[in-house]
């Protein structure tokens, strides 16, 4: 399992290559680009969980971030839709 949470240092056309053989599962919250383009492969492949970028966020807008994260979350483990998808 990768868990990218910081700019720089990863090979993203390896890390790709790396998903699509199956071998590992990555959570990645910063790329290269830093938005993708909305047919980028990452967002089909099914052992990769993508997340919205947070750094540089303090005090209440963390706050209702989390409850919004926490909130989303409950939704995915009831198989409901989520109230704030991705949008292109």
């Amino acid at each position: 399992m990768l868990v990218n949470t910081s700019r720089g240092g990863v090979d993203q056309s390896a890390l790709v290559d790396e998903l699509r053989s199956g071998r590992i599962e990555a959570i990645i919250d910063v790329t290269d680009p830093g938005v993708l383009d909305p047919t980028h492969e990452l967002y089909d492949l099914p052992n990769v969980f993508l997340t919205p970028h947070i750094a540089g966020s303090t005090g209440f807008e963390l706050r209702r971030m989390g409850r919004q994260i926490g909130a989303e979350l409950e939704r995915i483990t009831r198989g409901e839709l989520l109230a704030f998808p991705e949008a292109f």
